[in-house]
């Protein structure tokens, strides 16, 4: 998020994107699909979501759904947080980014951010960048929210509840999580998150490697 931007209250309710963030979501998808040389047709095919949709993303003519985004970034072989939006880059406050002996503060208001209201869920990436190994990432499930199709990625995840009752859906297990409770497993089963509560969820995952 570009500095000086508003930033949204926790338990404050997602809202619809507003046309400057749908139109960069649109610009980012076009941009990724036609670096790899893809038309919508040969996306739509690699991906499963229809050719039309993706136009529609890509013109901001609508918003993408969780599982739709999360689709389409398997089409295109990207991690999901290739499409958080953001304004410039964070800085490392030494020379060398993720190497040894560097550290970088990602203040609050500059956050990269993904929001679908569609979905009732928004991330926000705690990490500077994906260059570190490592990808933390704020995650708000709000109440009512549909259930995102269990997809599997690689690396290993931790979760930590930090407010609400979390459901996590791991292959054919589910895991019912309080604020506090953690939760380990391995990304290559498939797995999503539920809030079947009344309560909005809020959770801090950490992936590694970071192609969440």
């Amino acid at each position: 998020m570009a500095r000086g931007a508003s930033v949204r209250e926790p338990g404050e309710p997602l809202t619809t994107l507003d046309g400057t963030d749908r139109r960069r979501l649109g610009l980012r998808l076009r941009e990724l699909r036609r670096l790899r040389g893809l038309t919508t047709r040969a996306l739509s095919e690699r991906s499963g979501v229809s050719s039309s949709m993706i136009n529609q993303i890509e013109t901001a003519t609508t918003g993408a759904s969780a599982t739709s985004l999360r689709r389409i970034a398997s089409g295109l072989d990207v991690p999901l947080a290739d499409f958080f939006l953001s304004g410039d880059p964070v800085a490392a406050a030494s020379d060398g980014g993720a190497a040894a002996g560097s550290v970088s503060v990602v203040r609050r208001s500059e956050r990269r951010r993904l929001e679908l209201p569609e979905s009732h869920i928004s991330y926000e990436l705690l990490t500077p960048d994906l260059s570190s190994g490592i990808e933390f990432v704020w995650i708000e499930l709000e109440p009512g929210h549909p259930p995102v199709e269990p997809m599997p990625h690689p690396g290993r995840e931790c979760c930590v509840v930090i407010a609400g009752t979390l459901t996590s859906v791991i292959g054919e297990r589910e895991y019912t999580l309080e604020p506090g409770d953690s939760i380990v497993f391995d990304c290559s089963i498939p797995h999503t998150t539920e809030n079947r509560g009344s309560e909005r969820v809020i959770q801090i995952s950490a992936i590694s490697p970071a192609r969440f």
